[in-house]
Order: structure tokens, then sequence, then C-alpha cells
């Protein structure tokens, strides 16, 4: 007999989710549940829905920001590291550093 389409995957059906990706994306979930933020103002009490598609998003944004800064100021390091050790003989200036 045909199985259902409509049916719940079992264990030993191919349906069931398993491998890292997987593992990610349920950490992902329990990490970034619906929440809600209650506000008061002027007596009165509203709630603002946070929903996890938008707090990932947020935290994606932020984590970009993060590492987009820690890249600059890497590469900005190393820049001024190889200015110093290229020295001041070479260019015939007192210091190696360019002025702005």
């Amino acid at each position: 007999m045909k199985e259902s389409r409509f049916r719940l995957p079992t264990a030993r059906g191919a349906g069931v989710r398993s491998g890292p990706l997987v593992r990610v994306s349920d950490a992902l979930d329990r990490w970034f549940p619906p929440r809600e933020l209650i506000l008061r103002t002027d007596g009165r009490v509203s709630y603002l829905a946070i929903s996890p598609r938008h707090q990932k998003f947020v935290a994606g944004v932020l984590l970009g920001f993060a590492l987009w800064g820690g890249f600059a100021t890497t590469n900005r390091s190393s820049t001024v590291a190889s200015w110093r050790q290229s020295g001041a003989s070479s260019t015939g200036r007192s210091s190696p550093m360019p002025t702005w």
C-alpha cells in the first residue's frame, strides 16, 4: 500500500530531521523564541511582538558589523605595521606614516 504524504515521519522514515544544519537550525530556534516587549505609557499597557525572524535578522546585522569592525581594525593595524617596517629611510621622510 502506498504511504500517505500527510502522515507524520516515523523514526525509520526518510523524513526524520538529522544532520549538522538541522542541529544549528534547532539551536537558533531555541535561542530566538517569539518575544513580546510590554510597554507602559500614560497608564496604558501595550506590547510589541518580535518574531524569531526579526530577531535573527538583527542578530545577523550586529554580527556583521562586529566582524567588519574586527576585520577593519586588524587590516588597519597590519597596514600601519607594514608602514613602520618599511622605515623612513626609504622614503626620505622623517615619518613613514601618511598624512591625511
